[in-house]
């Protein structure tokens, strides 16, 4: 691996994590991917997804796609350049097994990664309030093309799943560089944010994290419909919708993660 551990940053949906992501790519000597377990997680043969059925998986690029071959890709991306920082932006609840959610309370893995893999990486954490996360994640499904994504599912919230990566971690490794930081924090105090976020996973803050140019980036086309909006911006800014009507199946999963996310900003830089 690097001199300096790549970094896996963890996050739920619509967490201004592609955003976050873009600073990155902005650094100098960094290279980033993009949601790389998405693909294992939705479509390969260790699926933990039912979002898509048997027969849409094995039309898909992605259908033999596993965890391991993402590590691989990811070592070997690192073994080329040993002072590049590697950055990985993904969703927490693409790496915890279903069945498993709990068992991080018991010192057990809840995840799909090794002990071993795990240690290979150092962590930041990125979460927002369900209020607005689940509200976004709502609403991109209702207003984008998102292609055959299909319906809003409550249990892709991911907040507990963000929390269970966490408390594993620091079970694993009392010692670990971990940074978790809050949406709004980011959004409303970039740079003193970042600086933080920087400085608790050893590295150095660079200020053209702070903005960058309009543009597509090719990467953040496999999830059609999710990331128009980092790809328009040129920066951390607040975004201002219309409100609207939700459901009651999207209250319900609101209020369901309010008190995960509490317990998440205990930890907060």
């Amino acid at each position: 691996m690097t001199i300096h551990k790549p970094v896996l940053t963890l996050s739920v949906p619509r967490s201004t994590s592609t955003a976050l992501e873009r600073a990155f790519i902005q650094r100098s000597n960094c290279h980033c991917f993009h949601e790389p377990f998405g693909e294992p997680y939705y479509y390969g043969p260790q699926r933990l997804s039912s979002r898509y059925n048997a027969e849409q998986c094995a039309q898909s690029e992605y259908g033999g796609i596993t965890y391991q071959d993402r590590i691989t890709e990811i070592k070997n991306k690192a073994a080329e350049d040993p002072s590049q920082l590697i950055f990985i932006k993904d969703m927490a609840s693409y790496l915890v097994k279903p069945e498993l959610l709990g068992v991080e309370n018991d010192g057990n893995n809840p995840s799909v990664l090794t002990d071993e893999q795990l240690l290979e990486f150092r962590y930041a954490f990125l979460v927002r309030s369900p209020r607005k996360a689940i509200t976004s994640y709502y609403r991109a499904i209702l207003d984008n093309d998102c292609g055959d994504f299909g319906e809003f599912d409550p249990s892709e919230a991911g907040f507990k799943e963000l929390l269970a990566m966490l408390k594993y971690i620091k079970h694993l490794n009392p010692h670990a560089q971990i940074a978790l930081i809050d949406s709004d924090d980011l959004v409303t105090k970039p740079q003193d944010t970042l600086r933080k976020m920087c400085e608790a996973l050893g590295i150095p803050f660079e200020d053209q994290m702070l903005s960058w140019k309009a543009e597509r980036i090719e990467e953040f086309d496999k999830w059609k419909g999710f990331h128009e909006d980092a790809q328009n911006s040129t920066g951390f800014k607040p975004v201002k919708r219309d409100s609207i009507s939700l459901p009651q199946e999207v209250e319900d999963a609101i209020a369901d993660n309010e008190q995960t996310y509490k317990e998440l900003l205990q930890y907060k830089l």
